[in-house]
This record gives structure tokens, C-alpha cells and sequence, in this order.
């Protein structure tokens, strides 16, 4: 399972990969206003994701939570 985090650096990277070499400035501005759009609306999932592993894995140290959230994610 990837967290929202991960799975927005994908979409960016498909994104960058079908740019053209040369962009003009109102191009540029339209593909950061994309990006930024995109990891706003991922933030509300990287809060649910921390919050069902939150719940799920309860009291752990900071290495076991560590520990299990790359088990998780990875």
C-alpha cells in the first residue's frame, strides 16, 4: 500500500516525464498550480492514512512505530 505522500511523487513524475523540454511561463504556472492542487488534496488522505495506523498499531514506541510503518508502506 503506498501512502498519498508516495503516491503523489508518482503522479508528478508521470507529469514531468510528458512535459515538453521548453515551457513558457504561463505553462510553467499552470503545471505548478496542478502540483499544488494535487498534494492539497493529498494532504487530507496522508491524515487519514496517519490515522488509521495510528489506530491500528496503538501504543508503540517510536521504533516499533517506525519499524511497522515501513512493514506497512514499503
Amino acid at each position: 500500500m503506498k501512502t498519498p505522500i508516495k503516491e503523489l511523487m508518482d503522479e508528478l513524475a508521470k507529469k514531468a516525464d510528458s512535459l515538453p523540454d521548453t515551457l513558457d511561463a504561463n505553462a510553467a504556472y499552470l503545471v505548478f498550480q496542478e502540483c499544488y492542487d494535487m498534494a492539497k488534496s493529498m494532504l487530507e488522505k496522508e491524515k487519514e492514512v496517519l490515522i488509521d495506523f495510528a489506530y491500528k498499531y496503538g501504543d508503540l514506541t517510536m521504533r516499533e512505530m517506525s519499524d511497522s510503518f515501513d512493514k506497512e508502506y514499503k
